[in-house]
């Protein structure tokens, strides 16, 4: 949702790190969380072939490599903005992504993806900013504007296309261990919108029920330690926001995320405790929106989570604590400022499914440090990356039905701020043509009173502009999906 109205995609949240909605898929392990398939044939079953050759990986089995993927194109068209449009602002999303899976032995496996995207008009981050306010114009056309009326943009304008190795990693296993090393999806907790204890993934709100968690450079290991308990961990090698450019100050170990995350199940629960260090480059422009120092932000956190069920009713939950941080950005955990209230995130919910096969979930997200009044909102820091929601406190409601023997699924979700009480509601229709092409329908539609969170009309005077600045407009997009 943010995403589509041009704003960073660095935050507290991820919302790419599940399957969908509410559907509890438990039975993979992308996400390196350390479970995995309950029966995977690597922990528990000792079968490790016949090992004729003696070296250590049993009989060898033929390799297996599959492609497959998808091309989709978005067409987006956005409401005239707040500060004086008359007309509708018009854009394009074509995104192609290329999957590979290699398995040249039962143990040993590679995986890639490769993701390309073209972004024209009010797709594209820099031209939705540089349409909001002038001031904002030197990312988009070149310097000094997004272009004149007849397209002739300046020639150091920002690409219209990327092409990203988002993914490509190796999996080697063991007796007891699972070793994964190179950039590889980690998604740790069980809300579904919002992820405390995930401290590595950035926001990606650009659609609510995207299954991609993008990839981060790492070697992480998974240890059983008992059949009923698991040890998993990670080494980073890049900060939150994955920028890939060089640092002089990454040569540092201490600017390295980790994280290392105890696991066990109970009946049909499955709970963990967590302990992890975020970090956060804050660049000069985004120090200067802040008025602080340029650097590396370090947080450390301790963490818990669990998922279950309670007869129908699906539960989960998960919280996380700041235990400290570094006083770069003088945040909520310096030694004499520290308090619960503050540094605790919060995320609860629950899913059922209702006579008539309408599936329903609630989750209700308490960001400890979020503001409760609107004048304490912060522009700066959204568009700094700071954190990607204002207020404390959110609750988060999800419909979805299936028809026509599931090739049609209609699906609503709708994220209330409770301390303003703006809303942001998120519909969407897909209809599965065949079996590789699909055709969808959605929207964005923002409500709220000015000054509100999701009004998303700014004063410009905390960057030292004149003026106001929208930066959130309703829009409807079409897309088409062909699968391969």
């Amino acid at each position: 949702v943010f995403m589509s109205a041009g704003l960073p995609a660095h935050g507290e949240e991820d919302w790419g790190d599940v399957d969908g909605w509410g559907n509890s898929d438990w039975g993979d392990d992308e996400a390196n969380d350390g479970w995995g398939a309950r029966d995977d044939d690597t922990w528990d079953n000792g079968d490790w072939g016949d090992d004729e050759a003696n070296d250590g990986w049993g009989a060898f089995e033929r390799a297996e490599f599959t492609l497959y993927g998808y091309i989709e194109n978005e067409v987006v068209v956005a409401a005239p903005a707040a500060r004086g449009d008359t007309d509708p602002a018009f854009g394009n999303t074509l995104s192609v992504r290329l999957k590979g899976d290699w398995h040249p032995h039962r143990d040993l496996s590679f995986y890639a993806e490769l993701l390309y995207q073209d972004l024209r008009g009010i797709a594209d981050p820099a031209v939705s900013l540089a349409a909001a306010s002038p001031l904002f114009a030197g990312g988009a056309g070149g310097a000094g504007g997004a272009g004149n009326d007849n397209g002739a943009a300046g020639a150091a304008g920002p690409k219209t296309e990327s092409v990203v190795l988002d993914h490509a990693y190796g999996e080697a296993r063991f007796a007891y261990l699972d070793l994964r090393f190179g950039r590889q999806p980690i998604a740790w907790g069980t809300g579904y919108l919002f992820n405390p204890t995930d401290r590595l993934s950035g926001a990606s709100l650009s659609s609510p029920g995207s299954d991609e968690t993008p990839g981060t450079l790492a070697v992480a290991p998974t240890v059983q330690l008992h059949d009923r308990l698991s040890l998993a961990g990670y080494l980073a090698f890049e900060d939150r926001g994955r920028e890939r450019v060089s640092r002089l100050e990454s040569r540092k170990a201490n600017n390295y995320p980790f994280g290392v995350r105890l696991s066990s199940y109970a009946g049909v629960f499955d709970f963990s405790a967590s302990f992890s260090k975020e970090v956060s480059h804050i660049d000069a422009g985004a120090a200067a929106m802040l008025g602080k120092s340029a650097g590396y932000q370090e947080r450390y956190f301790g963490g818990a989570d669990f998922a279950g069920s309670i007869g129908d009713v699906g539960v989960y939950g998960e919280a996380a604590v700041v235990l400290a941080e570094n006083d770069l950005i003088g945040g909520s955990a310096a030694p004499d400022s520290w308090s619960l209230e503050k540094a605790l995130f919060t995320v609860v919910g629950f899913d059922y499914t209702l006579p008539g096969e309408i599936g329903v979930q609630f989750e209700y997200y308490r960001q400890g440090d979020g503001a409760t009044r609107k004048a304490d909102y912060s522009l700066a820091e959204l568009l700094s990356g700071r954190r990607s929601v204002q207020a404390r406190d959110y609750l988060v409601a999800v419909a979805d039905r299936s028809f026509a023997s599931d090739r049609v699924e209609l699906l609503s979700a709708v994220i209330l701020n409770l301390n303003d009480y703006s809303i942001v509601a998120v519909p969407e229709i897909e209809w599965q043509l065949r079996n590789d092409f699909s055709l969808g329908l959605n929207a964005a539609l923002f409500f709220g009173e000015r000054g509100s969170e999701f009004d998303g009309r700014y004063d410009l005077s905390e960057l030292g502009g004149e003026g106001s600045v929208d930066l959130l407009r309703s829009r409807v997009g079409v897309s088409g999906r062909l699968s391969f």
